[in-house]
């Protein structure tokens, strides 16, 4: 079974979002939809808006690929 919010089935998963998400016309954009889509599956971040949850997947992507170039050099 794929992860999932608690209490969640299943058959009621209907979107997975794997690996870099960015706008295709602007590299350090995440698509709102995305955004969006993320924090309605997140019940545990209501109160935070879409731009904070959008900031911190910024944040987790920019470091990520900076650690990337540094275990690949």
């Amino acid at each position: 079974m794929k992860a999932a919010p608690p209490g969640w089935q299943p058959h009621q998963i209907t979107h997975r979002v794997d690996g870099w998400v960015v706008d295709p016309d602007n590299a350090g954009r995440i698509p709102v939809g995305v955004a969006k889509l993320i924090a309605r599956a997140m019940p545990k971040l209501r109160g935070h808006s879409v731009g904070e949850v959008r900031a911190r997947m910024l944040a987790r992507q920019r470091m990520r690929h900076e650690l990337s170039k540094l275990t690949n050099e």
